[in-house]
């Protein structure tokens, strides 16, 4: 299977997914059905043969009858009632119809991903519709709405990971084709009542030994934080005594509760505080996964590939108005170079541009640079004697004349031109 038809195909089953589940979903509300994922299955599959056929140059309505037949017998088969089977038939019809009308159309990662953004929303909003039909003496399938929206969310990576890889042209790895098939196959997995029952006891259990160990950090805080509570608490009591006063109520609480906690029994008010350090700690463990994976992503600022290993020019947007000053007159004073330095130069420039208009990305090489600016910004080849001029300078030993560099020089002016 060609990399064009991989995107295809996962991108078609996540439509399927998103309009087969929504659909499934009213006619669960509408006829109190059990909601399934038969016909998702069934279509993806019986409209994938349709589509391989229809590359082969068959005619699309044997095609599409060699597609729905199969669906047809199955639902009438299973279905509770012909009728229900009818309407299923109807909409699977339907449903790969516009997928076969779409066999053709090019890949755009764009509209892919609005497309999905939206279907997130729909898919959300009919789980909440049916979660609240339950209130109406309505049987309740809510596991099925969670594993539905992580199926479809599952899906939605792979299909944006393999449509923005071939519309930019970034080279797949083989570990990037087992990540697919790992949750493409963990997908379909979470589909089984059986295998959703044992990843919903072993989160469970993970989900009780976090608790554990946050209480056990919560007892050592405790015991560290009594004894100056202790004593900030006598101190207190001391001084209202030589004042011949009472005690406010709310220091009698503290003192209640810095005796619970001596005790080891945190009740009460001891419990409030014990929630917001809990709270507190589950933020600080939020924000330091955070830190952990910003580091990861940001050192990952070099792309590899077979021929040589391209690391990222040191470009970095200038947010204050005196370093963009200063930035303009240190271009403006500064020493030339030879030819070669000039178009390195140059080509950080561009490369300047792109990133402020968010063209360029730091995962990117010039040859993905190069793409993204055929497609977004200048189809002409224009792009591509910039990006040989610039690979010849900077990666071999010729010598570089000043032909190219005026060449590098015209035709990055003209870029910038278009992209400001």
């Amino acid at each position: 299977m060609s990399w064009f038809n991989q995107v295809k195909f996962f991108y078609t089953s996540t439509i399927a997914l998103l309009i087969t589940f929504i659909w499934t979903i009213i006619m669960s509300i509408a006829f109190k059905e059990n909601i399934s994922f038969q016909l998702f299955f069934l279509i993806v599959v019986m409209s994938n043969i349709g589509r391989y056929l229809l590359r082969l140059g068959n005619n699309p309505k044997l095609c599409l009858a060699l597609s729905v037949i199969p669906i047809a017998l199955i639902e009438f088969l299973t279905s509770s009632e012909p009728f229900f089977a009818i309407i299923n038939i109807i909409f699977s019809s339907a449903l790969i119809l516009k997928l076969f009308k779409e066999e053709k159309d090019d890949i755009n990662y764009d509209e892919y991903k609005r497309i999905f953004l939206h279907g997130i929303y729909y898919i959300f909003a009919a789980g909440i519709i049916y979660n609240f039909m339950r209130w109406s003496g309505f049987r309740s399938q809510g596991s099925m709405i969670y594993i539905g929206i992580l199926v479809y969310i599952i899906l939605v990576v792979i299909s944006l990971r393999e449509a923005m890889g071939y519309e930019y042209q970034i080279r797949r790895t083989r570990g990037s084709k087992y990540i697919n098939y790992g949750l493409s196959l963990f997908g379909i997995l979470l589909t089984q009542d059986a295998v959703y029952s044992k990843i919903m006891f072993v989160g469970e259990i993970i989900a009780s030994m976090v608790a554990n160990v946050i209480d056990f950090l919560a007892n050592i805080i405790f015991s560290v934080l009594q004894y100056p509570l202790m004593w900030l608490y006598s101190l207190i009591d001391r001084l209202f005594a030589g004042a011949k006063g009472e005690l406010p109520k709310s220091l009698i609480d503290l003192g209640a509760v810095t005796q619970d906690i001596q005790a080891q029994r945190v009740t009460g008010d001891g419990k409030v505080i014990v929630n917001i350090i809990i709270a507190i700690l589950f933020l600080l463990i939020i924000y330091f996964l955070y830190r952990s994976i910003n580091k990861v992503y940001y050192r990952a600022n070099k792309n590899k590939s077979q021929e040589y290993t391209e690391f990222v020019e040191d470009i970095e947007k200038q947010t204050i108005k005196k370093d963009k000053i200063f930035a303009k007159l240190k271009k403006l004073f500064r020493k030339k170079g030879s030819p070669r330095e000039e178009i390195i130069y140059k080509y950080g420039e561009l490369v300047d541009t792109a990133a402020k208009k968010d063209i360029f990305k730091e995962y990117m090489t010039p040859g993905q640079l190069k793409h993204v600016i055929k497609i977004k910004v200048d189809p002409s080849e224009r792009i591509n004697e910039v990006t040989n001029i610039y690979n010849e300078a900077k990666f071999s030993q010729h010598m570089i004349e000043n032909k190219e560099w005026k060449n590098m020089e015209e035709n990055v002016n003209k870029l910038n031109k278009i992209m400001k």
